[in-house]
Order: structure tokens, then C-alpha cells, then sequence
């Protein structure tokens, strides 16, 4: 079987990165490419004070963040707020589930829990 889960964005061609992107890391999501690492709450800090919506995302901590993000799911795609409330909710999704496949094709990283 080959296995989806790579860790080595030096190895990774486009598919691997699009399957990869995003991961668990210290118990946060966490977003890559071929050029950085970034927390996702910090990356969503970044699109909001570019876009200004809200300007204020850098003074929040991480959890009233995620609190807002979670409260502008009701936007929907009406609102920028929205918009970046459902990215944000997509790539923490997106990185739990690559955490349960790579326990799912790496058995042993159970083993020591």
C-alpha cells in the first residue's frame, strides 16, 4: 500500500503537498507549503489583518480567535468573515483527519500511548 501521510516537504511533489498541507502538530493544526510552516490560527491571523476582517485578529488570543471564527460560520459565503471562518474550520478538519490516517497507516505510533 502506498501511504498518502509524508512528513518531508523536500520529497513531496504537488499531490503529496495538496494531501499534506495541513497537519497536526504540539496538539494545534498547522499549515505548510513548499516555502513555510505556520500554525493555522496564526495564518488566519495573517489573512485578517491583510483584509482587515477583523484588523484586530493579532491582539486576540488563540482561543477567543477560534471562538469568532466559529461564531461567523452563520456569514456563510455572504461576508468575507464567513469565508474565512469556513477555511479556517476546513483546514483544522483537514488536519484531523490526516492525524487519524497516519495512525491508521502508522499502527505503532500508537504503541506508545
Amino acid at each position: 500500500m502506498n501511504k498518502i501521510v509524508k512528513n518531508n516537504v523536500a520529497e513531496m511533489g504537488m499531490t503529496d503537498l495538496l494531501l499534506n498541507q495541513v497537519f497536526v502538530k504540539n496538539g494545534e493544526a498547522w499549515y505548510r507549503d513548499f516555502d513555510r510552516e505556520i500554525s493555522v490560527l496564526n495564518l488566519i491571523r495573517e489573512i485578517c489583518t491583510k483584509h482587515k476582517c477583523p484588523a484586530d485578529a493579532n491582539e486576540m488570543s488563540d482561543e477567543k480567535l477560534d471562538e469568532m471564527l466559529v461564531e461567523n460560520l452563520e456569514y456563510g459565503t455572504d461576508r468575507l468573515e464567513g469565508i474565512v471562518a469556513m477555511y479556517y474550520t476546513a483546514l483544522v478538519g483537514m488536519a484531523e483527519v490526516r492525524a487519524r490516517l497516519e495512525v491508521y497507516e502508522n499502527p505503532e505510533l500508537l504503541e506508545g500511548k
